[in-house]
């Protein structure tokens, strides 16, 4: 919502957009008074003291639609191994979580580890890609799977072996990519958000044949003119 941009408008017209009480004062209304926050492209424009015209709040708005993109981190490819066969698998991927006041919580898990040793393959699996990242490649034999590249990607797993004890050493699977959530909300300006960036998942260490780790997660969000792009922990003001 906003004042209207065109034709009549009251002191009823603003109060209903920015808040406050009977009897209305226009010092309720300045910019970075009681009731207008003192950032964002909404108001701005908005004078902050003196007398001024209700013209001045024509189209201004308390509150801006963000959209946003949360990414999990990729979790970590699973090992290969010289003999025989393993079990367990790689570490997950973080998780990654957008919040703030007046906020639902965004959170997007990380990908889960890849299995280890588990492939009659002498090549591990590739890793997951995600909308953000490419994942590892898997390891040849006697090889280390790849890392997951960008962001939310998983690790590659690790190569088997096939020439000692009689049998084979199994390969490593690669992980899974990081959840990804996508949608928008309605924020006051000046609200902060925090943002917590999961981190990737290890892979499983078996020198040759390790597995790759999985990328970080990430968050992108957009209001207004503003795009920014975050792949570490911080926080946001909406300005």
């Amino acid at each position: 919502m906003s004042t209207p941009s065109s034709g009549a408008i009251s002191l009823q017209d603003v109060q209903n957009e920015f808040g406050g009480s009977h009897p209305i004062s226009f010092s309720e209304y300045y910019r970075g008074g009681s009731q207008v926050p003192s950032v964002g492209a909404g108001t701005s424009g908005i004078p902050t003291s003196g007398s001024f015209a209700l013209s001045s709040i024509r189209g201004k708005s308390k509150t801006t639609t963000v959209t946003y993109d949360v990414l999990g981190a990729g979790g970590g490819g699973g090992c290969g191994f010289h003999s025989g066969s393993g079990s367990g698998s790689a570490a997950s991927g973080g998780s990654t979580s957008l919040s703030g006041s007046g906020v639902t919580t965004v959170t997007s898990t990380g990908g889960s580890g890849g299995a280890n040793a588990n492939r009659s393959s002498l090549s591990g699996s590739a890793g997951a890609s995600s909308a953000h990242g490419t994942g590892g490649s898997g390891g040849a034999e006697d090889s280390s799977g790849g890392n997951g590249s960008g962001q939310g990607a998983a690790g590659g797993g690790g190569g088997g072996n096939n020439r000692t004890f009689g049998g084979d050493g199994k390969s490593g699977t690669g992980g899974s990519a990081g959840q990804q959530k996508t949608g928008s909300f309605a924020a006051t300006y000046g609200t902060t958000l925090t943002l917590t960036i999961g981190s990737g998942g290890s892979g499983t260490s078996n020198s040759p044949r390790n597995g790759g780790n999985g990328s970080g997660g990430r968050v992108s969000l957009s209001w207004d003119s503003n795009s920014p792009i975050f792949t570490s922990s911080t926080t946001q003001v909406v300005n």
